[in-house]
């Protein structure tokens, strides 16, 4: 019976040996690997002892009575008992030796697995408020051109809602004249370059066209280009100012972004957990090389700070534009905000940490020489895991320049109207279209129309039908050639007035070129009165010319009647003294 029931032992004596040994394969350099590698040659010798057992045909309890016979199967196998009872000690002191350390090790690994975690999704929060606060444009696109993330931003500036393009192609959105610019761009970035700033006009959801700056770079992942990340910011009304400044003639020339990297949920087995980790690990890794760039790149000063207003982060634009180093500012209160904004800043805090984002609120702030300078601002609050209001977030954009713009152009525009409307002549400013665009005082006395009754009416309605062909010629010619004759000379012709009345006019022309084309100024001078005046002055001069040759007649005249009464007195007197000559007949 014994005999069998060691026969029935050996699959298991066979099974703790593979074990034994895989496990101290597996961890051959630790304590529990030496200790398993013990247990697996206690095993080995147990069915040592039990081969021998069987071979010899003993039972086990006929093994003591036979020590000291000659069974040498018996001794053998009380040997190989022993043996590996000893092995099986020491294996098992190695591996309960082993235990703490490795619970130590694994309580110590899983704490740093959340640590790593929690500052991952606070860096993800950071970065994901800096992306939705800024007023840039912030986008992702595939490798086949499809747009893959949209901030905020986009729909501030075009109308159109992000998820209305998501997973689209972007060319849709350009211009058609600009799409082998965008495209030319796009493939550049793809082969892994940096191309310089460009200008790209993008549709609007009404069908308008606004112009963006943009700036691109690849996404790189292991070396290789997966995407490209780009900002965008609206330049339009720059554009704007910029083309109405040089209309009156003195005019002035005037973003953060990326989509998260999700992390893969940790698998609850040790190998997956640590392929997790090193995911995790690698994925912030490479969000935070990308969002530090694009945090220092930013041409916007960007400002982080705890609830309570001290300062965690400062770019190099916000050095740049404050005047304050980074170590200089680190860990204390924003030292920008000039005296007299305090109430408006310590206002501002509290609406953010209420959960509130502000954006393009302009007000003051001051360098560090003391000076003060305009600025736009947005701001959000940055959350933490339990979304918990954790810090504020804070854009700046110096519009410093753009307020002396505007400012340039309001007294620019101010002074062009009132010596338009101080003057009696007319002043009309019509486009490359034929078109009226401004219409002052003198000019509505001269032909008796309103402004609202000209504002982009064509030329063509103060002129007689006469000139309206030859008038169509020349806004053609100047469309194609950007040549016209009349440009810097003075002519007179006629014009229309509102009661249908031709009068004669004076007509001087200008003519300027914008990026919307060609603009004409024309300066019209009403000739009636002085028409009158020379047709008045010409006859009196015919008059004054006639009584000069009616004089000059009479005076003829009157010499040729004073020398016949002479020669009439002199022949009577003749006759008196000569009695004999013959009286004259009309005595």
């Amino acid at each position: 019976m014994s005999t069998w029931f060691a026969v029935l032992e050996m699959p298991f004596l066979l099974v703790a040996i593979i074990y034994g040994l895989l496990i101290a394969r597996t961890v051959r350099s630790s304590l529990i690997g030496r200790g398993m590698t013990f247990i697996a040659l206690g095993s080995l010798v147990m069915a040592i002892g039990h081969i021998l057992m069987i071979v010899n045909g003993l039972a086990k309890e006929q093994i003591l009575s036979v020590i000291l016979g000659d069974v040498g199967g018996a001794w053998a196998w009380l040997a190989a008992l022993c043996t590996s009872w000893l092995f099986y000690g020491l294996g098992f002191i190695e591996v309960y030796k082993v235990l703490p350390e490795k619970e130590t090790e694994l309580l110590q690994a899983t704490r740093s697995r959340e640590q790593a975690r929690e500052a991952l999704r606070y860096s993800e929060d950071i970065y994901r408020s800096l992306v939705d606060s800024v007023r840039d444009v912030i986008y992702t696109l595939s490798p086949d051109g499809t747009i893959t993330s949209l901030n905020p931003a986009f729909e501030l500036y075009t109308g159109w809602s992000c998820s209305e393009w998501i997973a689209q192609p972007f060319a849709p959105l350009v211009h058609p004249e600009d799409l082998p610019l965008a495209l030319e761009r796009f493939q550049q970035v793809m082969a892994g370059q940096n191309p310089p700033l460009f200008t790209l006009r993008i549709r609007e959801r009404s069908g308008n066209y606004r112009v963006g700056e943009f700036i691109q770079t690849p996404q790189l992942r292991n070396g290789r280009v997966v995407g490209i990340l780009g900002v965008g910011r609206d330049v339009t009304e720059r554009i704007k100012a910029e083309e109405a400044l040089r209309k009156a003639h003195d005019e002035l020339e005037l973003r953060v972004q990326e989509r998260t990297i999700a992390l893969s949920k940790a698998n609850e087995e040790s190998k997956a957990r640590t392929e997790a980790l090193e995911a995790s690990e690698e994925a912030l890794r490479e969000t935070n090389e990308t969002l530090r760039a694009l945090f220092h790149a930013s041409p916007l000063a960007i400002i982080a700070m705890y609830p309570m207003g001290i300062v965690t982060m400062w770019n190099r634009a916000a050095e740049r534009i404050f005047g304050w180093g980074k170590q200089e500012v680190l860990g204390r209160s924003n030292p920008i905000v000039p005296e007299a904004k305090q109430e408006e800043f310590h206002a501002l805090r509290k609406r953010v940490l209420c959960g509130e984002s502000v954006t393009l609120m302009e007000t003051q702030r001051q360098k560090k020489d003391g000076s003060l300078i305009e600025v736009s601002i947005a701001t959000a609050p940055i959350y933490g895991a339990n979304d918990e209001i954790r810090g504020i977030i804070v854009v700046y954009d110096d519009i410093t320049e753009r307020k002396l713009a505007e400012e340039a152009l309001r007294e620019s525009e101010e002074r062009f109207r009132s010596l338009t409307h101080s003057t009696n002549d007319a002043v009309i400013v019509g486009d490359h279209h034929g078109r009226m665009l401004s219409w002052n005082q003198g000019a509505q006395i001269m032909f008796g129309y309103t402004e609202a009754e000209v504002l982009n009416q064509p030329l063509t309605l103060l002129m007689p039908t006469r000139y309206h062909e030859p008038h169509r010629r020349a806004i053609e010619r100047v469309n194609q050639t950007g040549k016209t004759k009349l440009v810097g000379r003075t002519i007179e012709l006629e014009g229309l007035r509102k009661d249908g009345t031709e009068f004669p006019l004076e007509l001087s022309l200008a003519k300027w070129d914008t990026r919307a084309g060609a603009f004409f100024g024309a300066i019209i001078r009403d000739l009636t009165e002085r028409k009158r005046d020379e047709q008045a002055r010409a006859r009196l001069a015919a008059m004054v010319f006639e009584e000069r040759e009616r004089r000059h007649i009479a005076r003829d005249l009157h010499d040729q009647i004073g020398q016949m009464l002479k020669a009439l007195k002199l022949t009577l007197e003749i006759a008196e003294r000569r009695p004999e000559l013959p009286r004259p007949m009309f005595r």
